[in-house]
């Protein structure tokens, strides 16, 4: 029995070691591959913004939208993934806003533009999204509103509290 339970610890530690030389790989793989391609972002992005600028009847732009296909294609490959979408809900752990713009028929919170767009890999952020919000005006104010009445109305609780206190 003796020998049988210590066979049976080696193998457990055996199998213990190899699940967390796995884990270690894994981690090692993900941040190989996020400092490769945050250094490869900023490519991405300029062709982003050389083909939004570029005319369509330019003769260089079939090129240019194959090379940043290709860019795209080989980032998805390694599991990499964009965390931004205009109209998705903003999200501040995936999202940065840059700015807000007043939209009355959007909803609020949404992402309207992304100004640079962000990445992640199997749940680590490598970059995140920087992009235009959506605030609306009326919200705001409602919003304000509500804050000033439950201001008002903690004032008169405390004062209650205050008259039963000394009394």
């Amino acid at each position: 029995d003796q020998y049988k339970n210590i066979a049976q610890r080696a193998q457990a530690d055996l199998i213990n070691y190899k699940n967390r030389v796995a884990e270690e790989r894994e981690a090692t793989y993900v941040m190989i591959v996020s400092r490769f391609v945050s250094n490869l972002l900023p490519i991405i992005d300029n062709f982003n913004r050389a083909i939004s600028s570029m005319p369509d009847d330019n003769s260089w732009y079939q090129g240019v939208i194959m090379i940043e296909k290709s860019l795209n294609e080989l980032v998805e490959s390694e599991g990499i993934s964009q965390t931004a979408k205009p109209g998705m809900d903003f999200d501040p752990k995936y999202h940065e806003a840059i700015m807000t713009i007043e939209d009355e028929t959007k909803n609020e919170g949404t992402i309207a533009d992304i100004i640079a767009q962000g990445y992640e890999l199997k749940g680590r952020i490598i970059r995140p999204a920087q992009v235009t919000v959506i605030r609306n005006v009326n919200n705001v104010n409602n919003v304000n509103n509500e804050k000033e009445d439950i201001d008002v109305e903690s004032q008169n609780n405390s004062s209650e509290t205050e008259g039963d206190n000394n009394g």
